[in-house]
């Protein structure tokens, strides 16, 4: 009971989260915002930098926090921006190397709301080459230097901790959604010294894109973290490791994500090795390989919808075959399911219905073999064409079902 208490608490060993990220940091922290203050209009910084910020009227202190015992602030969408703007964060912003942590929590009404809600936007004093994080019509948007990120048909329904890193030296910025790397993009823009205009937490500015919903411990450093330290920054200790092996529906669409989100009350982590295009006979070995040092808990496979359903179906259900073993050696804790291949229609309006027949019957002859769960997505299809973009690609509701559908076959 003293250890589940103090785990409520935020406490590891028992110190309290905030104090975990001041340890883990140190002097590579810039400015430190908790968002704890129980009432003013001065956002206090922890850093031991003095960076203070300036909540605009809007915003409500005092309000329930991520479950580390400290409040957090709720911005209501009117008149309700933190501005952290200072001479001090000008000279100290890096430009070319840093991470941005922030605890987040959007009311599901607001994700489908058609208005823009924007976490945190930093740019320059013209707004150009913006570092920032934007909830927009079921999706998260992530941007850095010039480059962006797309979550597509995404909606958390709890606090979610998300990080955008930027790296001019590594020439990438990746984004991480509560610990799970979600996106990464290259060729990025440099940035020049003492060239940040703007900081603003929930709104592009302080009246354009407000955002709406819960913000507390929002944490800007000098430099990109690594994904062990994104890992040490979790309030709770991952429950679950979730592999994907798939094509573009896992790898573009949310829905694992949202499988993270709400699987047995949330705090698991998702390694998503799947990539659009992919299929069984061309990808899977290289797929299987990235999720050799895993140490997973769940296995979905999700291969098969790019396979040809004339093709050599006794390759195809060897190739199959070998992956799931070679999985078994590598993630020996894990349980692996398979996903047989979703209904698939020429368009969304229905149009005809693509043959996959013989890919499902060698998907699950496969499982039978190896002595894995296949899950028939076909015979009571989870989606109906109406769900998809094109008759294959899920949209949000398309999203929403999934994520019901694998949740309670998981159970």
């Amino acid at each position: 009971m003293r250890v589940a208490k103090m785990i409520k608490l935020g406490m590891m060993g028992g110190v309290p989260y905030y104090r975990k990220i001041l340890n883990l940091f140190g002097n590579s922290i810039i400015q430190y915002l908790p968002g704890s203050e129980s009432a003013g209009s001065v956002a206090i910084d922890i850093s031991g930098n003095g960076l203070n910020g300036s909540y605009a009227a809007g915003v409500i202190l005092g309000q329930p926090g991520i479950g580390d015992g400290r409040t957090s602030s709720y911005h209501s969408g009117t008149s309700s921006s933190l501005n952290a703007i200072s001479a001090g964060l000008i000279s100290k912003h890096n430009g070319a190397e840093g991470t941005m942590i922030i605890n987040s929590k959007i009311p599901l009404s607001n994700w489908s709301d058609g208005a823009d809600g924007a976490i945190f936007q930093f740019a320059k004093s013209d707004y150009s080459l913006p570092f920032n994080m934007i909830e927009s019509n079921n999706q998260i948007i992530f941007g850095a230097l010039g480059k962006t990120y797309s979550l597509y048909q995404f909606v958390s329904i709890n606090w979610m901790q998300l990080i955008l890193t930027w790296s001019n030296s590594s020439d990438e910025i990746i984004a991480y959604f509560n610990g799970s790397k979600i996106g990464r993009a290259t060729g990025l823009t440099a940035w020049g010294a003492n060239a940040l205009g703007k900081a603003f937490f929930g709104g592009l500015s302080a009246s354009v894109s407000l955002y709406t919903g819960y913000q507390q411990n929002r944490i800007l450093l000098n430099r990109a973290i690594t994904q062990d330290e994104v890992l040490k920054t979790q309030l709770y200790p991952i429950q679950t490791r979730i592999s994907i092996i798939g094509d573009s529906i896992p790898a573009v669409y949310g829905w694992p994500y949202m499988i993270q989100d709400q699987y047995g009350g949330g705090h698991n982590y998702i390694m998503n090795h799947a990539v659009a295009g992919n299929s069984i006979t061309g990808n899977m070995a290289t797929q299987v390989a990235a999720a050799a040092n895993d140490n997973a808990n769940i296995i979905i496979h999700e291969l098969g919808t790019n396979d040809d359903n004339n093709g050599n179906m006794a390759t195809l259900q060897a190739t199959i075959e070998a992956g799931i073993a070679a999985l078994k050696i590598s993630n020996p804790n894990a349980i692996q399911y398979y996903m047989g291949v979703l209904p698939r229609w020429t368009n969304s309006g229905g149009g005809t219905v693509v043959d996959k027949s013989n890919i499902r019957t060698a998907q699950q002859a496969a499982c039978v073999s190896q002595g894995i769960t296949y899950w028939d997505m076909f015979t009571t299809p989870v989606l109906v064409a109406a769900d998809t973009s094109d008759g294959l690609h899920p949209i949000y509701t398309g999203c929403q079902k999934l994520t019901a559908s694998v949740i309670a076959l998981l159970l």
